[in-house]
């Protein structure tokens, strides 16, 4: 059979999908006051004093199909009109003579048809047609022969059917094995009215009654009450692989244990299995079909399932939705990711323009002040080498002197001028002069943005301080390591550990400082076992 469209479910499926589940237990409680009012009905006019206990027994009976409407309402709409068929068809029975057979007409149909509502194969059809128009003409049952030849073609109907029904489906095959059941019963019957035993009829009224019945009470139980909700976990817990639990719990929702599926391969253009075969279409006969499911407009996967599924609408209208949500996810999760680009490239470029900006005031305060302040105090110098110096003019040269000491330092904080020759420079320089003992392993030969030589100086700087004030330790390793895919920039102590960046303070504004160009930090830390600290930056990144 060619694969099920998704589309939207028709008419009857809206009206049916809209009773779950706010209004499900309402339409329910209807169907059931309904056929308790019908019950009530029937036996106000077929009341017998001396035969309450077959009243009860034939009312229970027909209570059982109303019973069933109300399990296949949310699920299957052809299961609920039929059962109600037969229900009002068995009540009538009770009150009119005339109308005592018309149930197994319906009754045929029901288990011939079931999930759907018509039967498959013209044969069954056929039969069908043929239960409802001798269950219309009410000499035929009553009578012994005709009765047994109907019963025994009915049987051998109902065993070829039980043979060729679908394997997988246990809603099919308990229909077809229930059919099976109820035409034996009516062939022992048959049997019996011939040979006439004196007490047969009660208790073949009795067992009548209680298969009957008990069809009923079967296919409910049968009958598969999977939710949109819960097809559709299923249908977006895919990823590509079929999973075995998942094709497990979708054979169990969905009433199907022939469940296969199968993935788009893009390279090949076609469906493949588990064993990466290519699949194709079910057989035509084979009662099979298949539901596909698209991501992003695109093939994803398809569902092979029986073709007489009583949920199939529920399954076309979940993978509808799963496909729907899955694809405003992948759009949502597309924004986010662009979004975060679109930040850490403005991160980036703040960070970029920051460092120029320090840079500038730098050069400026070099311009600006610290030359003038220079030429300043050479002119002063020149002055006192003249002669004996004034102690005003010494006074005035330890100003000059002080400020600029000042104003270097300030200079450096703003950018360290070692910066002005690389990164590489820099450390070496920044661990010439820590009080701690730096083990320097400078594997740097690449130049970087000098916003990243920044920040990674600062982070340096940081997590030297942080090593002098809390690791008690006297020695640190400090490595780098420059290869083709990354900067990596490793302080290393053995000192408390501990340390911890979500109390804040220095750790965080590392954290910070390198994260705003574009890199990473990661911060391992046991207590007792020392600091690792790593920097690293994706080589390459603009």
């Amino acid at each position: 059979m060619d694969g099920t469209e998704i589309a939207a479910p028709d008419q009857w499926d809206h009206v049916l999908v809209a009773l779950v589940p706010a209004q499900v237990g309402s339409a329910r409680a209807m169907v059931t006051a309904a056929g308790v009012l019908m019950a009530l009905g029937t036996a106000a006019l077929a009341w017998d004093p001396r035969a309450v206990p077959m009243i009860v027994l034939d009312l229970a009976a027909g209570m059982a199909y109303v019973g069933l409407v109300a399990v296949a309402l949310p699920y299957a709409r052809p299961v609920t009109w039929l059962a109600g068929l037969v229900a009002v068809t068995w009540f009538a029975g009770t009150v009119w003579a005339g109308a005592l057979f018309w149930h197994r007409g319906a009754l045929v149909w029901l288990l011939l048809a079931y999930p759907l509502p018509w039967p498959s194969t013209r044969t069954e059809r056929a039969t069908v047609v043929g239960a409802l128009l001798v269950s219309a003409t009410p000499f035929i049952w009553a009578a012994p022969i005709p009765s047994l030849v109907t019963a025994a073609a009915l049987a051998a109907v109902a065993a070829w059917s039980t043979r060729r029904s679908p394997p997988h489906s246990v809603a099919v095959s308990t229909a077809r094995l229930a059919l099976v059941v109820f035409a034996a019963v009516i062939l022992a019957g048959s049997l019996l009215e011939l040979i006439r035993p004196s007490g047969a009829a009660l208790a073949l009224f009795v067992v009548y009654e209680a298969v009957v019945g008990g069809i009923a009470v079967a296919l409910a139980v049968a009958l598969p009450r999977p939710s949109p909700a819960a097809v559709a976990d299923l249908v977006i817990d895919l990823d590509g692989t079929e999973a075995p639990s998942v094709r497990e719990r979708l054979s169990r929702v969905l009433g199907d244990r022939g469940i296969h599926l199968s993935f788009w391969d893009a390279a090949a253009g076609a469906y493949r299995d588990r064993d990466g075969a290519r699949t194709g279409p079910p057989a035509a006969g084979s009662g099979r079909t298949t539901t596909e499911l698209t991501r992003s407009g695109h093939p994803f996967a398809i569902i092979e399932h029986d073709a007489q599924l009583p949920t199939t609408p529920v399954l076309v209208e979940a993978i509808a939705g799963a496909t729907t949500i899955v694809d405003e996810h992948d759009r949502l999760t597309a924004d986010i990711r662009a979004r975060i680009v679109e930040v850490e490239d403005a991160r980036r470029r703040l960070a970029r323009t920051a460092d120029r900006e320090r840079l500038e005031l730098r050069s400026r305060l070099g311009r600006t002040v610290e030359a003038p302040l220079r030429e300043l105090l050479d002119s002063l110098g020149g002055v006192a080498s003249g002669g004996a110096a004034r102690p005003e003019l010494r006074r005035a040269q330890g100003m000059l002197q002080l400020a600029l000491a000042e104003l270097a330092a300030a200079a450096q904080g703003i950018r360290p001028v070692e910066l002005d020759g690389g990164l590489a420079h820099a450390l070496r320089s920044l661990a010439s002069r820590n009080a701690l003992h730096i083990e320097l392993s400078p594997g740097l030969r690449t130049r970087y943005p000098p916003e990243v030589e920044a920040a990674m100086h600062a982070a340096c700087s940081e997590a030297l301080q942080n090593c002098a004030k809390h690791a008690n330790v006297d020695r640190v390793a400090l490595e780098v390591v420059d290869s083709d895919s990354r900067l990596l920039i490793r302080i290393q102590d053995h000192g408390v550990g501990g340390a911890d960046a979500s109390r804040g303070g220095g750790l965080r504004g590392l954290q910070d400082r390198v994260r705003s160009v574009g890199g990473e930090v990661r911060i391992d830390s046991p207590v007792g076992a020392g600091t690792t600290i790593e920097l690293s930056y994706p080589a390459g990144r603009a």
